[in-house]
């Protein structure tokens, strides 16, 4: 199995770029260009960090090995400038594969540090 992948690192002046991993059959790296410059912005008010989004091209319904092979090879090139969160296609289990490999990620399940963002009030 190949990895096809694409990370738009757009800026890291103020620290290390920050996105979303997007993973399915209709990504593209157009998106990944026009989200890493949003979050660039986004960051510019105050944040340490630039633009960094990335896309995977694969099924995120494949098998669970296949897709934890995926996102492990997808991971160690990421430790340089990148901080990967899920979104589309990646999930929990996903960042936990993340950290593992590179030692951070964002949107881990509570038992392996993270914060439960998509319970009800915890981001308000």
């Amino acid at each position: 199995m190949g990895l096809k992948a694409v990370v738009v690192v757009d800026n890291t002046a103020c620290g290390a770029a920050v996105g979303r991993a997007r993973m399915g059959p209709g990504v593209n790296s157009e998106d990944a260009c026009r989200l890493a410059h949003a979050m660039t912005l986004k960051s510019a008010a105050g944040l340490p960090h630039g633009g960094g989004p990335s896309v995977i091209f694969a099924d995120p319904k494949m098998p669970s090995r296949d897709k934890e092979e995926l996102i492990r090879a997808f991971a160690w090139p990421l430790q340089v400038s990148t901080i990967t969160f899920q979104v589309l296609g990646t999930d929990k289990p996903a960042m936990v594969w993340v950290k593992d490999e590179i030692g951070r990620a964002v949107g881990l399940p509570r038992e392996f540090g993270g914060i439960a963002l998509d319970e009800p009030g915890a981001s308000s």
